[in-house]
């Protein structure tokens, strides 16, 4: 067995995979980058939410309004990579409001149910594969 064939024995002891194997792991992780743009994102938070996309922007503080732009800001967050200032930029915010939206949807998603539902149904029809 060549050495460039195995994974550390400390990820998964015993666990021998190819370089075949290693490039479809890489291609699946990388697969929610590829397939919808940022606008397709907000435009599918916005359709399940039942708001206007091009209100989601604009400095209104609606309930609805906000809780897209909290799920939006996460989903660029944590499923895309987006750095906190990149996201910012994006939306036209400090990047300390995105840190303080992203902490605001963990805990809403953690403690809601109705808002983990709507959330997941979301992540469904973008193809985020929750755990």
């Amino acid at each position: 067995m060549s050495e460039n064939n195995t994974v550390s024995p400390y990820v998964y002891p015993g666990l021998i995979i190819g370089p075949a194997t290693k490039s479809e792991i890489k291609k699946r992780a990388r697969y929610h980058k590829l397939t919808l743009k940022k606008e397709e994102i907000l435009e599918i938070i916005s359709e399940e939410c039942g708001v206007n996309v091009n209100d989601v922007m604009k400095k209104i503080r609606r309930t609805e309004l906000v809780k897209v732009r909290h799920i939006y800001s996460a989903i660029l967050r944590k499923y895309y990579g987006f750095s906190y200032p990149k996201i910012a930029e994006i939306m036209d915010k400090d990047h300390t409001t995105i840190i303080h939206s992203v902490d605001t949807f963990r805990n809403r998603y953690i403690n809601e149910e109705d808002y983990r539902n709507l959330t997941n149904k979301i992540y469904d029809r973008i193809g985020i594969q929750t755990f």
